[in-house]
């Protein structure tokens, strides 16, 4: 069994346009608050995160895994819903929500079938679709309120994404890919 050792995700990819006018919230926020922001490259909507796989049966597994989770689905309507935060104020993970609409609350579910029905590891906590923008965000005197959200827009690609820690921050690289 060949050892691997990769942090992994399963995410939907963002189209372009999508991904640019998430980085001008990105900028316009930036000027307020100060955070290490998301790289509009890197920007995402995570479906399920893995951790690390140890094995290269398990990402073969992972891979046959959302084959078989996205093979019925459309392309996924993203529907931006407003800023928020998780944790403490004082390092906070800046986010876009987006509106838990059907097909995307399905294919989440799917996806997270299909890992389980694999055996493969994947955190269980429950799915809340959103776009990270920014980590150790200082958002004490931040409001979510009034900024111009992206206007919808239509994922068609899941990945798996192996994830790489590094001084300038994770570095996300795409090794399978799903057209919806």
């Amino acid at each position: 069994m060949e050892e691997i050792r990769m942090r992994t995700f399963i995410a939907l990819d963002l189209p372009s346009d999508f991904a640019v006018n998430i980085a001008q919230v990105e900028s316009q926020i930036s000027a307020s608050m100060q955070a290490k922001y998301v790289a509009e490259r890197s920007l995402h909507l995570t479906l399920a995160f893995m951790g690390e796989l140890e094995t290269a049966s398990q990402l073969s597994a992972a891979q046959k895994a959302i084959e078989i989770a996205a093979q019925n689905f459309a392309p996924v309507s993203l529907h931006p819903d407003g800023l928020g935060i998780f944790g403490p104020a004082s390092d906070a993970t800046l986010f876009m929500s987006v509106s838990p609409t059907p097909a995307l609350m399905n294919l989440a579910k799917s996806v997270r079938s299909e890992l389980a029905t694999k055996g493969l590891p994947f955190e269980k906590t429950p799915f809340k679709p959103h776009v990270t923008l920014a980590r150790h965000a200082h958002a004490e005197r931040f409001d979510a309120k009034g900024w111009a959200m992206p206007d919808t827009a239509h994922a068609t690609t899941v990945s798996i994404y192996k994830s790489e820690l590094t001084q300038q921050g994770a570095v996300y690289t795409p090794i399978h890919s799903v057209t919806l």
